[in-house]
C-alpha cells in the first residue's frame, strides 16, 4: 500500500493528505488543553507535524532525521502562529476598545461585533504566520515546494482559512471548525507541490 501511495498523482495525494488532516483537525480540538507548556498547547502542532511528516515519508524521504525535523518545524510554527495570534489580540484590543462601548448597537457592524473582529483579524496573522513556517518546513527536504506558485498558494490558503478563528468564541470554543479548515486547506495546498520521490 505505501508503495502504490507513493506513486499517486497529485489529486490522490491531495485526497490522502485531506483525510489525515481531518483526523489531525480533530485530535487537535478535543486535545487541545490535555498539554499545556507555558501557556502554550503543543499538541495540535504535533499532530499536524506527523501529517505532514506521513507526506514526506510516502513522497519525499525516508530519512528519520528529516520527517523529525518537519514535525518540529511544524510544531514550532503552530506555537509560534499561536503567539501571533496572542499579540496580534492585544493590539487590536487596545484599537477597538476607545471606538464603541459593548451595548452601543449605533456603530459600525464591526465594532460592533468586537470579539469576531479581532478574532478574524488574529487569524489572518495567525494563519500567514502558520502556513509561512509550516511551508518552509515542508520545503526543506523537498525541492519542488520551492516553487513561487507553491509558496504564494499556500500562503494565501492559510491566511484565508485563518479567518476562521472568527468562529471561536473569548472561551475557545468553536477551535473544531478553524482546524477542520486550516489543516486540510493548507496539506491539501502543499500536497498539489510534492514531487513523487524517484
Amino acid at each position: 500500500m505505501t508503495a502504490a501511495l507513493g506513486q499517486a498523482a497529485p489529486r490522490k495525494r491531495i485526497l490522502v493528505l485531506a483525510v489525515l488532516s481531518v483526523a489531525s483537525a480533530l485530535l487537535s480540538n478535543y486535545s487541545f488543553a490535555v498539554l499545556n507548556i507555558g501557556g502554550y498547547p503543543p499538541l495540535p502542532g504535533i499532530w499536524f507535524g506527523l501529517v505532514l511528516a506521513a507526506a514526506g515519508y510516502l513522497w519525499v524521504t525516508r530519512s528519520p532525521f528529516e520527517l523529525l525535523v518537519i514535525v518540529l518545524i511544524t510544531l514550532a510554527a503552530w506555537l509560534l502562529a499561536y503567539h501571533v495570534a496572542i499579540v496580534v489580540d492585544g493590539s487590536v484590543e487596545r484599537l477597538l476598545r476607545p471606538a464603541v462601548s459593548a451595548d452601543d448597537e449605533t456603530g459600525p457592524w464591526l465594532l460592533r461585533h468586537r470579539d469576531a473582529t479581532k478574532f478574524a483579524i488574529d487569524g489572518v496573522a495567525a494563519g500567514f504566520v502558520g502556513s509561512l513556517l509550516t511551508m518552509f518546513g515542508s520545503s526543506v527536504f523537498c525541492r519542488s515546494l520551492r516553487a513561487p506558485a507553491h509558496w504564494a498558494r499556500t500562503l494565501l490558503v492559510g491566511s484565508a482559512a485563518g479567518l476562521m478563528l472568527a468562529a471561536v468564541d473569548t472561551k475557545l470554543n468553536g477551535l473544531l471548525l478553524l482546524f477542520i479548515v486550516w489543516q486540510p486547506a493548507v496539506a491539501a495546498s502543499i500536497a498539489f507541490g510534492l514531487e513523487r520521490r524517484s
